[in-house]
């Protein structure tokens, strides 16, 4: 060290600063080459979310370690932690940890996650399929067949959850929830009889026409010159005798189909006691309340209307357990931005 000192004071200020500069470089390189390859490897944790029929919907967290980012599929193997919990239009109805190990009576545990697409796999066949305590009890389950993707509860299945792959893509999700639009909702009929309300569905259904099957909220109030009469709520199901229920809206055109015939029907409660029910014939609209036809509120003019709510729908907070995942998520992706920039 004193010797390069020396042969340092021997050369001129400009030269001197520049092997210096060179040579603090050169540390600097070499202490964070260091500091990189010392670094051990970590867990990355991710969201996932889910969106199935009729108002059902799964958010959750899974971590693995970072190490095997870009190294294509990794199975249960890799997997380090995975917690679900499941909720119906907003209501929160189990939950499941994969750290508690699966229910009683549950399908072989199955997980595939391509790391190279920082996607789910959603084939079915071996090797592609999620059965995440599937129809283990307690707690929720998941399942992803060649046909169908769904929850179940405690054991049971909750057949009214499942996607029909065939009419709609796989909704397993990397992330949070889709984005969802909602809508306000009029309709006048004789005799100062109206009705107001909104609705809401996924985006990620959106093909062009939403079905009953799609939403994730319907409320409606009904009204007799201006005085509130009744109300129902989809979230509450449809009361004793209501008749199937039907939906279905254009979303190119922002307006409800309005015919009686199967695929254009709308049938919100009708029949249903209790609470506000409407129907959609095809040569009439009308109102029924508790299980009681409103006949001055029939009417053949087709008056249902639908408005653009401003911004997208309003979706339930996140759980805890997701919000958690949320913090250990940014926390790993933190990590693993500042080792790539190393």
């Amino acid at each position: 060290m004193h010797v390069a000192w020396n042969v340092l004071r021997q050369l001129g200020p400009k030269w001197r600063s520049k092997v210096l500069r060179h040579v603090t470089i050169l540390v600097s390189s070499v202490t964070w080459c260091l500091l990189g390859f010392s670094l051990p490897a970590q867990a990355i944790t991710q969201n996932l979310s889910w969106v199935g029929y009729n108002g059902y919907y799964m958010t959750g967290t899974f971590s693995f370690n970072d190490a095997l980012i870009g190294t294509g599929v990794i199975d249960a193997t890799s997997l380090d932690t995975l917690m679900i919990q499941g909720f119906r239009y907003g209501t929160p109805i189990g939950t499941w940890n994969l750290a508690d190990g699966q229910g009683a009576g549950a399908t072989a545990f199955q997980f595939g996650f391509n790391t190279d697409t920082n996607s789910f796999l959603q084939g079915g066949s071996a090797g592609e399929g999620q059965f995440w305590n599937n129809s283990g009890s307690p707690g929720l389950g998941f399942f992803n067949n060649d046909s169908f993707q769904g929850l179940t509860l405690n054991g049971v299945v909750l057949g009214d959850s499942s996607l029909d792959k065939a009419q709609d893509a796989g909704t397993l999700f990397v992330g949070d929830l889709p984005s969802s639009s909602g809508f306000n909702l009029e309709w006048t009929g004789p005799n100062g009889y109206s009705m107001s309300g909104m609705f809401s569905y996924w985006d990620t259904f959106d093909d062009g026409l939403i079905e009953g099957r799609h939403l994730n909220s319907l409320m409606i109030d009904g009204f007799k010159d201006g005085l509130l009469i009744g109300s129902w709520d989809l979230v509450d199901g449809p009361g004793g005798g209501a008749q199937a229920f039907a939906m279905n809206f254009d979303t190119t055109t922002n307006q409800f189909l309005q015919c009686g015939s199967s695929g254009c029907a709308q049938q919100w409660n009708y029949f249903g006691n209790p609470g506000l029910g409407f129907s959609n014939g095809d040569t009439f609209q009308e109102l029924t309340l508790n299980g009681i036809v409103l006949n001055e509120s029939q009417t053949t003019e087709k008056s249902l209307s639908a408005t653009p709510k401003n911004g997208t729908a309003p979706i339930p907070e996140p759980s805890t357990m997701l919000l958690l995942g949320t913090g250990l998520a940014g926390l790993a992706a933190l990590r693993w931005r500042t080792r790539k920039h190393i």
